[in-house]
């Protein structure tokens, strides 16, 4: 039901963005209704039958329903009279027991396309569910009274999208996003070279192949069709990670994105099966660079695997806390731990960028608190909590963020972005031109 992904500009870059769905288990104590703890979701589960709702005071629009809920591995079980909904990555929900399903929520839930109805769902999920306006410095009811007035009965769908995206224009979030089916808005702050850009998603994603032309010879390439690289050997995990030497001592990883590694929904196990494969071959060396200064995000679970090849012990990586009224859930915590038949513990620098986002910076969270390992370049985007995808009436989709994060320095960063090390800021048109300085100042430091 949630999960994490790069969101500027558009509602989602891959499949696996967005709310995971669930299937029920055959399980008959599951069967019945319940009201999840945060995340405005109400469960109805009928033997094979399963829905989920987006519930607000005013409207229960459907989610999902079985036929969308089949093909993922997540599970329903009962434990001391409340639903648990986990799956083997890092989706834990908590719901309770109701006696019957919401009056709202009958006959297949709330499906209109009446513009105040819609208008009012819309704010009131944010107004529930979202964790930041303190943050942001945004007024949520004050929000409301300007734009409420500006939505009748007969307002269009266009002046409807355009007034919802005005509202929530002042929360530049990384994870905020609306679409209607045809338009996507997203009001998070990409920085100024991409503004204009008609295809921001592309464009950092290739800023990958510019390592790979002047480090790799040109031997890495983007399929821009696909957004999967081309190349020699070196590139593992369904053709979105590239490794290689950059030097006798030195080794280069670049990970452009924590999700999509294969098409069975299986990346948490590729993920270690790749970074076994790389850290085996770099085992002589001294120090290896592991660049996510571009990275788009994806999924938290996959994230920890990677890091968990470069963990020398246990350690904490951060805690998450979902909205929940006036108050937040119970802490989860979350590890980094030694994982695969070896680990790389000799000198790690990782390059970081405010281009890095959402999974991404959980890697780096990861990555941070292990000893051996240097963060050089910026501060990453600040964006960490999944991803609550939502719906409305009228059917249209839109996400926001409702988790907190916690640093295991008790630093929440969401918004800042995780501090690097050392400050190396990026400088895309000296990068583009040939010029790394954040790879070369990680350079410096493997060699001192």
């Amino acid at each position: 039901m949630i999960r994490k992904s790069l969101a500027i500009g558009l509602l989602t870059i891959v499949a696996a963005t967005g709310l995971p769905t669930v299937k029920a288990q055959d399980d008959p104590s599951t069967d019945g209704v319940w009201l999840s703890h945060g995340y405005g979701m109400v469960i109805e589960i009928n033997g094979d039958e399963t829905t989920i709702y987006d519930i607000t005071p005013v409207s229960c629009a459907p989610l999902f329903d079985s036929a969308m809920l089949q093909e993922y591995h997540v599970q329903f079980v009962v434990e001391n009279g409340e639903l648990i909904v986990h799956d083997d990555k890092t989706l834990y929900i908590t719901a309770a027991a109701l006696d019957e399903l919401p009056a709202l929520c009958a006959n297949g839930g709330t499906v209109s396309d009446d513009p105040e109805l819609n208008f009012e769902a819309f704010w009131n999920d944010f107004n529930q569910q979202y964790a930041f306006f303190d943050l942001y410095g945004v007024d949520w009811q004050a929000q409301y009274d300007q734009y409420r007035p500006l939505v009748t009965t007969d307002t269009t769908p266009e002046e409807l999208f355009s007034i919802l995206s005005d509202m929530i224009r002042p929360l530049t979030d990384h994870h905020i996003s609306l679409s209607n089916g045809q338009a996507d808005f997203s009001p998070a702050m990409s920085a100024s070279w991409l503004a204009d850009d008609p295809n921001p998603i592309l464009t950092i994603f290739g800023l990958n192949q510019v390592v790979a032309q002047n480090f790799f010879e040109g031997r890495v390439s983007l399929n821009p069709t696909t957004l999967t690289l081309e190349g020699d050997e070196t590139l593992i995990a369904n053709r979105f990670i590239f490794y290689g030497r950059l030097s006798a001592t030195v080794g280069y990883i670049n990970i452009p994105l924590e999700t999509a590694y294969t098409d069975d929904d299986s990346d948490v196990a590729a993920a270690g099966e790749a970074m076994d494969r790389i850290v085996a071959e770099f085992a002589d060396l001294d120090t290896i660079i592991i660049d996510v200064r571009f990275n788009l995000g994806g999924d938290d679970a996959v994230a920890l695997a990677l890091a968990s090849r470069f963990a020398d012990e246990k350690r904490l990586v951060t805690t998450k806390q979902a909205r929940d009224g006036d108050g937040f859930t119970p802490t989860r915590e979350f590890y980094v731990e030694p994982g695969g038949p070896q680990q790389f513990t000799k000198q790690v620098i990782v390059l970081t960028s405010d281009l890095t986002v959402s999974a991404g910076e959980t890697f780096v969270l990861a990555m941070d608190v292990l000893p051996h390992v240097t963060m050089v370049g910026g501060n990453t985007a600040g964006a960490y909590s999944d991803i609550l995808s939502r719906a409305l009436p009228n059917g249209w989709q839109f996400g926001l963020s409702n988790e907190k994060y916690t640093a295991a320095d008790g630093e929440v960063y969401e918004k800042v972005g995780n501090p690097p090390d050392v400050v190396v800021l990026f400088d895309v048109e000296q990068f583009q031109a040939g010029t790394d300085d954040i790879l070369n100042a990680a350079l410096e430091l493997a060699a001192q």
